[in-house]
Parts: structure tokens; sequence; C-alpha cells
């Protein structure tokens, strides 16, 4: 551009503008349309204007990639608590992992029909020495067994709808 005098209180033109910031017309253009300059300043108002968008880009503190970024920060901010406070509950075993809760769900069925079949046993043999009688296993131990397997069962769907509920 050659040396020319410029009037910072006239009206400013676009073109002069862009040769003086060294950017092409359009990018001015495109500032105007944005309201970033206004439509009627002059060259010194749109110096103001443009230096001060330039520091607030090198600052980060402009436009929709400031918010997006300022979004991840405040997301990841809300995990990273979210995961101190999981580690917590279960350091204080206030919270039980996944994997946890369904070993529990699928071995307690085991251990309370083991119970319950050693418990029916009991009976059955107390009752018979007790009132002299003779009991075949469907007296005592096959509503115990089926009972048994309503609890398994139950216990494999509830496991089941852990499953379906990460889906």
């Amino acid at each position: 551009m050659a040396t020319r005098s410029i009037n910072l209180g006239s009206k400013a033109s676009q073109t002069v503008f862009a040769e003086i910031v060294g950017v092409s017309q359009q990018a001015i253009a495109l500032k105007v349309k944005e309201e970033v300059l206004t439509r009627d300043g002059t060259y010194a108002e749109w110096f103001v204007l443009y230096t001060d968008r330039l520091r607030q880009e090198a600052a980060g503190r402009s436009g929709e990639a400031q918010g997006r970024l300022t979004e991840a920060r405040i997301e990841e901010s809300r995990e990273n608590s979210a995961e101190k406070k999981q580690r917590r509950l279960i350091a204080a075993r206030l919270l039980l992992q996944r994997a946890d809760v369904e070993h529990i769900l699928l071995e307690l069925p085991a251990l309370v029909r083991q119970q319950m079949m050693t418990t029916a046993e009991a009976m059955q043999e107390k009752l018979e020495s007790k009132y002299s009688i003779e009991m075949t296993d469907d007296d005592i131990k096959e509503p115990v067994r089926t009972a048994l397997g309503h609890v398994a069962d139950r216990a494999v769907k509830l496991v089941e709808s852990l499953d379906s509920d990460q889906g």
C-alpha cells in the first residue's frame, strides 16, 4: 500500500481499512456483517473495535469456539467431581460396583439353596423322629426346591435387567 494520509475522524472505507490492517476487503465486510465494526464508523472507531476484537480472540475470550471450550471444561469438571464422589463412596463401602452386584445376585440363590435344603432335611428328620412317620422328598424338600427355583430365576432376571439398563 502506498503511503497515504488518512483522517481518523472520517467515515471508514472497507477497502482502505483492509489495506491498513493487512487483510482482505471481504474480511472487513464480514466484521461489519458480524457487527464487530459499525456500518458508518470512522477509522478511529474501527481501529479501537478491530484491535479490541483481536485482543479478545488472542486471549481466547470470544467466539463460538470459546463457548464450546467453556462447556467442555464445565462438563469435564462435573465428570471429575462425579468420579471423585464415586471413589469416596466406594472407599466408604457405600457404593457397590456392578460386577459385585451381579456376583451377589447370582451367588445368593446357591447359598440360600444350601441353607434351605439343609433346614428342610433337618425338619424332615425331626418330624419323622418325633411323630414316628416316614416322609418322602415330595413332602418337604420338593416345595422348598420349587421356591428356590423361583428365587434363582428372579436373580437371573435382575442381572438381565441390569444388562438391558446399560443399553
